[in-house]
């Protein structure tokens, strides 16, 4: 399974699957098509929802398409994600037979993704699934000795650690992420992540965040250390870009005074 030529506003990937229905009288021959799309039929879909959504459980059934609502705003890591969740669901021997256990194994491939949370499937059209999802994306990679762990946008670690290798091979090096060190039990992941997303959506320089009792300490790629109070985060770092172009090649800059900058 692979993203092939664009279609309408988003991309699709095919295969086929016999489905056995359990009475062993029809077997079917199911040609899924997925099709990742950004918005089509909004109208047609409200009109026809009530007529579709019943009808397929009583007859057979035929799915040609996926539609993915929030393709163009997902990211790469997230579209091979799922369609390694759609791969395994192929894979599995599991026999469907009906459209209910259909939409219960796309919705099951969609939960597993590390990368999707709050998901719904439901039949919207004729031969169109439509699949909807919140994303879960990186924030930062959490360093634990020699391992490696993901720390996530819903502010969860993922529990699988990584080696370096494993961090680009899926598709991680897309996204600029911190190197992120935790050297007190005082850490909260969560708050944490909330302020390191927040740094990211003003700067992308950040390099590595060194979290200890009471500061937080930032390293620019320019080799620049930000010391920050860790009880005002927020506040501070605004302070810093603030007064970012009047610090020029300072190597440390401590922020943990509310009146004064010290610069070394």
């Amino acid at each position: 399974m692979r993203f092939s030529d664009s279609t309408y506003t988003g991309y699709s990937i095919t295969y086929d699957r016999y489905a056995q229905k359990k009475s062993d009288r029809v077997k079917l021959k199911l040609g899924l098509k997925a099709e990742f799309l950004s918005s089509l039929f909004p109208i047609f879909s409200s009109l026809l929802f009530s007529f579709f959504v019943v009808l397929p459980f009583f007859f057979d059934f035929r799915v040609d398409r996926i539609r993915i609502g929030n393709f163009s705003c997902i990211s790469e890591l997230v579209k091979k994600d799922i369609l390694q969740s759609f791969e395994k669901m192929k894979m599995s021997e599991f026999d469907y037979g009906s459209l209910e256990n259909f939409l219960y194994f796309l919705w099951r491939a969609c939960e597993d993704s590390l990368w999707a949370k709050n998901c719904s499937v439901s039949f919207s059209l004729p031969n169109l699934v439509e699949l909807k999802f919140d994303e879960v994306f990186p924030v930062a990679l959490l360093v634990d000795g020699d391992k490696v762990f993901v720390v996530s946008s819903d502010y969860s670690k993922i529990q699988t650690p990584l080696t370096l290798n494993q961090v680009y091979s899926i598709g991680l090096q897309d996204f600029t992420l911190p190197f992120l060190f935790l050297k007190s039990e005082r850490c909260d992941l969560e708050n944490i992540s909330k302020f390191i997303m927040y740094v990211s959506s003003s700067t992308r320089d950040i390099e590595q965040i060194v979290c200890f009792d009471f500061s937080l300490e930032l390293y620019t790629k320019q080799g620049q250390k930000i010391i920050l109070p860790k009880d005002d985060l927020y506040s501070s770092f605004s302070r810093f870009l603030s007064l970012k172009q009047n610090l020029g090649s300072a190597k440390e800059i401590d922020m943990r005074n509310e009146e004064k900058v010290f610069v070394r």
